[in-house]
């Protein structure tokens, strides 16, 4: 199916059990709308909330 801006392509795939499973578990996890703003409690920037806890990692 196509528009005049866009092709719509769709395909087959035949996964193993193992990945299959694997990729539903993957699907389950918490969506980006879900977890956007997690951090935003947290005091300062994003820079500089990155920077202390790049400190905290390499002072371990």
């Amino acid at each position: 199916m196509s528009t005049p801006d866009h092709v719509i392509v769709g395909s087959s795939i035949d996964w193993p059990e193992e990945e299959r499973r694997q990729l539903e578990a993957l699907c389950q996890q918490p969506s980006h709308g879900t977890v956007f703003g997690l951090w935003s409690d947290r005091p300062g920037d994003a820079l500089t909330l990155e920077d202390q806890l790049r400190q905290e990692w390499a002072d371990r």
